[in-house]
């Protein structure tokens, strides 16, 4: 859909060398002409990531995870989002959400390019990868944004609630 009509765009423009992915970026519909194509290629936006979990507790595997997607990916900054009632996991012994929040907040302490938001917990109840992202593109509509999963995640997709919205 909007993928294929950008590499269309790209095609008949004669955009040799365009680089693919997967994004979220906010606009609704691709880019329309090849200026605008190239404008919005052009255009400076912020590449975020964005890594939700239970943390419970957080621990050096997502650190490393979101360091290894923010140097392969160029990232500018990583946005921890930790849930408030996890909704693909029983959320037996959980810690409450304002000490995940603070292990959070300690854990990213020495890298600059890392943030947590309290998005999901101020929420309450069971937060929603889309509706999370939906209210992230609010947020942040001119940037880039990427959602970084373990594989633990991954190979639930097709579980989650509304997956088609998110990719």
């Amino acid at each position: 859909t909007h993928l294929y009509g950008l590499l269309e765009l790209a095609k008949r423009n004669r955009l040799s060398n365009v680089y693919v992915h997967c994004f979220l970026d906010g606009r609704d519909t691709p880019p329309t002409s090849g200026k605008d194509f190239v404008a919005a290629l052009s255009r400076e936006m912020k590449k975020i990531g964005i890594l939700g979990g239970t943390f419970n507790p957080i621990h050096n595997g997502h650190i490393q995870l979101a360091r290894y997607c923010q140097n392969k990916l160029g990232l500018d900054k990583v946005i921890f989002i930790p849930t408030y009632t996890p909704p693909h996991k029983a959320s037996v012994n959980l810690a409450d959400s304002s000490h995940r929040i603070s292990m959070c907040k300690t854990a990213v302490l020495s890298d600059n390019n890392f943030e947590v938001s309290d998005i999901e917990i101020r929420r309450k109840g069971k937060s929603y990868t889309f509706e999370t992202l939906n209210s992230l593109k609010e947020l942040f509509p001119e940037d880039t944004l990427y959602l970084i999963m373990g594989a633990d995640m991954f190979l639930t997709l097709a579980d989650w609630k509304n997956p088609k919205v998110i990719f």
